[in-house]
């Protein structure tokens, strides 16, 4: 699900949009999904239900895609922080973003974003998941609830 080949620092981004569009793209280059189009789709879809940005640096989006067999995660560091919701003013500067395939959707995703969530309550684990360099590390980190 996780591994240091899903990690991408210094990703350009400069707006939400933009910003899921690269999550896409990425996830097709590092080969979590097949069909870049409609990952993206999946995930605006999701921004527009509720926004997944969080008070922390950090926003978690996540789309249903039906091209791919197994769930992902990727970690994502923006060079800048970017306006992730305009109505509160969120800044975020790190996504980690989840593929979710159709069969998995119900339970198996909730499991994970549940978990992830919880991980990030803890102001130790956000702070090392906002500054730490080594992709391998950070693998490890998301990868430990995965």
């Amino acid at each position: 699900m996780m591994n240091e080949d899903r990690v991408f620092m210094d990703v350009d981004a400069a707006s939400k949009t933009e910003a899921l569009a690269r999550i896409a793209e990425l996830a097709r280059k590092c080969g979590a999904v097949t069909d870049e189009k409609g990952y993206y789709q999946a995930l605006v879809r999701r921004e527009e239900e509720f926004c997944t940005s969080m008070e922390n640096g950090i926003a978690i989006p996540h789309g249903v895609v039906t091209d791919v067999e197994d769930s992902a995660i990727l970690y994502i560091r923006f060079r800048n922080e970017i306006e992730w919701d305009e109505e509160e003013h969120e800044m975020v500067k790190v996504a980690i973003a989840l593929v979710v395939p159709e069969k998995n959707k119900g339970n198996a995703h909730l499991d994970v974003l549940a978990g992830l969530a919880r991980r990030l309550m803890h102001e130790e684990f956000v702070e090392k998941i906002l500054n730490c360099g080594n992709p391998q590390e950070i693998a490890e980190l998301l990868g430990a609830e995965s």
